[in-house]
């Protein structure tokens, strides 16, 4: 979850402008979490859908993930509260997601 771009990639600026445009997150954050390998993926994967997908499928699917992560990533909690690292990722995703959910 942790494993990081090589040093000579970047992420793509249309994902960034992407996040930046939700406006969830500093730079600082945005850059730290967009050079995680984990949490690149899954944001360009919600950039894509969000770029291609009608409304009313986007509106049901970030409705879905916002359930989950509103809901089921909670039942158990108690597994990640002391690793730092799951909730940074788990709380930038969570900011993202919400957005998006409140969108549609």
């Amino acid at each position: 979850m942790n494993q990081r771009m090589d040093n000579n990639k970047q992420p793509d600026s249309q994902i960034v402008h992407f996040v930046e445009r939700l406006d969830i997150a500093g730079d600082a954050s945005r850059r730290n979490n967009l050079t995680k390998n984990f949490s690149y993926d899954i944001v360009t994967l919600l950039y894509v859908y969000d770029s291609l997908m009608p409304d009313v499928s986007k509106r049901k699917k970030f409705n879905e993930l916002k359930d989950f992560t509103d809901n089921r990533v909670l039942e158990h909690k108690e597994y990640f509260e002391k690793n730092n690292s799951i909730k940074s990722v788990y709380d930038f995703l969570y900011k993202i997601i919400d957005k998006l959910s409140s969108q549609y």
